[in-house]
């Protein structure tokens, strides 16, 4: 019986000694992870892959709007308003009063005041789109399979607390051989997998592994919308003008044109006269001159 013991305590010795030199993992890449030195051990492996659900499309119109309000006094600027708004809006018609006030307050309260009149109008369209990539709220599918193995083998697995392993403390993907970027979601990138170390697993001579490998794929949901701008920018003028008040300089040139022009008729009349020993009565001379004072005097008052 004594025998018998001893030799119980030396096997059991010498399997205790070959658990611990073989859970003396490496602690740095490639790794290798602890196998507990049973018989029999279950070895655990999971990978991550990812699939893109069909996409959805989303169509937003968007129409916008930019009117200039423009306002006059007797040809001087006293008003300029560029509104993101539509003509008609509050926005808008509040600004309208305020060009009508301040053509009032530049040029007195007896000033007409004509406008709003649009003076140019400008549609353009154009087009974007972004894709957002996020994590579906279903489960995960997963998929597992079992592959059985008699040592020696190297296979890349890892045996997890509780099951007489405990795979490898200085390496944070043990068991875990493939990864993916699911933390960044919902993002504008789709995202990608990549394979990272989970460390290898020495299979003992006459020892039998049950590696069981588990599989995630995660759905990723696809969005991708298109937006449709239409902008419209119009510009609207209200003109102030003061009656009786001294022409604008381009008032001015129309009535020298116009008297150069009646100036030229008149010599060319009397050079004619000359020739034919005539001349223009001076009543004429003085209708003439009287005709073209009315008219730009009318002019001036309009």
């Amino acid at each position: 019986m004594a025998l018998l013991g001893a030799l119980i305590l030396i096997c059991g010795w010498g399997a205790s000694a070959t658990a611990r030199a073989q859970c003396m993992e490496n602690p740095a890449t490639p790794y290798v992870n602890c196998n507990p030195g049973d018989a029999t051990i279950v070895s655990n492996s999971a990978t991550e892959a990812v699939s893109f659900g069909a996409p959805t499309q989303i169509t937003n119109p968007v129409d916008t709007y930019v009117t200039d309000i423009i306002g006059r006094a007797n040809g001087a600027l006293v008003y300029d308003m560029s509104l993101d708004a539509a003509y008609g809006t509050p926005t808008v018609m509040s600004a309208i009063t305020a060009a009508d006030g301040a053509i009032t307050g530049a040029a007195g309260p007896s000033v007409v005041i004509t406008g709003p009149t649009l003076a140019s109008s400008q549609v353009r369209s154009g087009s974007s789109s972004s894709t957002t990539y996020s994590l579906d709220s279903s489960v995960p599918t997963a998929m597992v399979t079992v592959i059985s193995v008699f040592g020696p083998a190297t296979v890349q697995a890892t045996i997890p607390d509780g099951e007489g392993g405990r795979g490898n403390p200085a390496n944070p993907n043990a068991g875990v051989y493939a990864v993916c970027g699911l933390a960044s979601l919902p993002s504008a990138k789709a995202p990608g997998c990549m394979a990272v170390d989970g460390g290898s697993l020495n299979v003992l001579d006459g020892q039998f592994d049950i590696n069981v490998n588990t599989a995630l794929t995660y759905l990723v949901d696809t969005t991708t919308t298109t937006t449709n701008t239409t902008t419209t920018t119009a510009v609207y003028d209200i003109v102030g003008r003061t009656p009786g008040l001294v022409p604008e300089p381009g008032a001015w040139a129309l009535m020298l044109t116009g008297l150069t022009g009646v100036g030229g008729a008149v010599r060319r009349r009397r050079t004619g006269g000359r020739a034919q020993a005539t001349s223009a009565p001076p009543g004429r001379e003085r209708a003439v001159f009287g005709r073209l004072g009315r008219a730009a005097s009318d002019h001036f008052d309009q």
